[in-house]
């Protein structure tokens, strides 16, 4: 048997899977064990939201919380326990765009590896694989949404059913919505592709199979309408608040700079060469060769996948600032776009291909092995980049655990020097803001329950707002010795009516000093109006 036929008859996903099992394997390896990092803020944040089980969350869908429920149950509460679904996820997007590059190709199993490496080699979706946020739990579901949908339309086009398949990607979409919001605009492009596409119209499954997409992605918004609706709408308000905050409805006008900040962070976050590569297949996909090409429905299903969330925030960013990974979700079906111009572009740019194609591959081969192995990787760039004035940003996934022993040691030692009675570890944690509230939760022995006060100090409400144990202030705490973290005294005293019985200096988080108090609360009703107070920072 010669090489082509061998390679002709080998299944697609046999490469895929074997590269699905590497990606996860060297994550566990090398991040997990070897060299793990502390948990980044949202990281925290997002374990805490595990610990009290809900249909939603204040400013995010329920999915996220979940997986780290059951990842901690497996694993324990240690960074690779609430991290290891992000490692999973980073490699189910790894072979969900390989099943999409298969759809695309006619279960071409170099299509189908080279869509999976293609993705891995984003330089975004890198660090999204490394985090346990959000992002990559979307994508995932993104890909294996579009991926069905991409392999219905080709099962259509032979005439064959295809309403599991539908039924399936809207399934997919429904837990890429549970994660993160934005999942919707992809499910909204993929539903306009499929409707408009010529091999469905006739379909005998056309309706039905269509109905079954909408009515499972349906499922995935209930728990987030049900809870919201219980809960003052809080994640419609948080939005708003966020928008407003950003700069529309504030009176701020039009700023030019917003829109040049979204496109330069869109395209940079997936690395230059890789954003040249990704604009080369958008400029082809648009073409009139794209659209007489072989299974040209499902490169439109690509591209009608990422338009709707590409184009909402740049009208977004018209109004406000945005940030780096809003349009993270766009990602994954332009990095199998991007594969399958590499290979079957227009004949006359062939060279011009190869070579981005090598130049791409090659910066995403070193961004993942900089990301996979990034203490040792970040100690020997930093004698480099110092003469730049460029800092690594590793103080927000380092230090955490020494400043919440620093916090507990500052409060002993003070505790002890004015006798106050009971036990200096079970005096309540207020930190003023989410971010603090959940590295001292995780990262303080025991993992006591945190209370967040930004709700009165910043008017920013955050989830700790709607749990009943970490709410502030407390009734049941008037009186009672608290530890105060993150502003100064001067600041507590105009949100609260305290008595501070010591100051307890500052301790080092995310690089800055947070000043720790030891203080009683004389009443829960706002001090006295006085002289306005300067907002306290972050």
């Amino acid at each position: 048997m010669s090489a082509p036929t061998a390679t002709l008859r080998r299944p697609w996903w046999s490469g895929v899977l074997l590269l699905t099992a590497a990606v996860l394997l060297l994550r566990v390896v090398l991040q997990g064990l070897l060299w793990p990092l502390e948990l980044a803020a949202d990281e925290a944040h997002y374990w805490d939201w595990s610990r009290r089980p809900a249909l939603s969350y204040h400013t995010k869908g329920p999915w996220v919380a979940w997986m780290i429920g059951l990842s901690v149950e497996l694993l324990g509460s240690s960074e690779l326990g609430v991290r290891f679904p992000a490692y999973l996820a980073s490699a189910v997007a790894s072979f969900a765009a390989g099943a999409l590059g298969a759809a695309l190709s006619g279960g071409n199993p170099r299509a189908a590896s080279g869509a999976a490496l293609a993705l891995q080699a984003i330089s975004a979706l890198q660090v999204s694989g490394s985090l346990m946020t959000v992002d990559m739990q979307m994508v995932a579901g993104w890909l294996g949404g579009t991926a069905l949908a991409a392999w219905a339309l080709a099962r259509a086009e032979a005439g064959r059913p295809i309403a599991v398949l539908l039924a399936g990607a809207g399934l997919c979409f429904a837990q890429a919505f549970l994660a993160k919001y934005t999942a919707l605009l992809g499910a909204l492009g993929v539903f306009l592709a499929l409707w408009r596409a010529p091999a469905l119209r006739g379909h005998a499954q056309r309706v039905r199979g269509l109905a079954c997409y909408l009515g499972l992605l349906g499922l995935g918004a209930l728990p987030v309408l049900w809870w919201n609706a219980r809960h003052d709408w809080a994640t419609l308000r948080h939005l708003a608040l966020h928008l407003e905050a950003g700069g529309a409805g504030s009176g701020a006008g039009f700023d030019w700079r917003w829109p040049l900040g979204y496109l330069g962070m869109t395209l940079g976050a997936a690395g230059p060469p890789q954003a040249l590569v990704v604009l080369g297949a958008l400029r082809w996909s648009l073409s009139a060769g794209a659209r007489s090409a072989e299974n040209a429905a499902g490169l439109r299903l690509c591209l009608w996948s990422a338009l709707p969330v590409l184009l909402f925030y740049l009208l977004v960013s018209c109004a406000a600032p945005t940030e780096g990974n809003w349009a993270l979700g766009a990602y994954g079906p332009l990095a199998v776009l991007a594969s399958e111009w590499l290979r079957r572009g227009p004949a006359e740019h062939a060279a011009l291909r190869r070579r981005l194609g090598r130049i791409a591959a090659g910066f995403g081969a070193l961004t993942a092995l900089s990301v996979l192995t990034l203490p040792p990787a970040a100690r020997a760039l930093e004698p480099a980049l110092a003469p730049l004035g460029v800092r690594l940003p590793l103080y927000r996934v380092s230090g955490q655990r020494a400043f919440a022993l620093e916090v507990r040691g500052r409060v002993r030692q003070t505790w002890a020097a004015l006798a106050l009675p009971g036990q200096p570890d079970a005096a309540p944690l207020i930190a003023d803001y989410y971010s603090r509230a959940a590295l001292l939760a995780f990262y303080t022995p025991g993992h006591p329950p945190v209370r967040c006060a930004s709700a009165r100090l910043m008017a920013r409400p955050s989830a700790y707002d709607d749990f009943a144990d970490t709410r502030w202030p407390d009734p049941a705490l008037l009186g009672q010795p608290l530890v105060l973290v993150g502003q100064a005294a001067e600041r507590w005293r105009s949100a609260f009516q305290l008595e501070i019985l010591a100051e307890l200096g500052s301790a080092t988080e995310s690089g800055r000093q947070r000043p720790l108090l030891l203080a009683r609360l004389v009443a829960l009703e706002p001090p006295p109006p006085t002289s306005p107070a300067a907002p306290g920072g972050r």
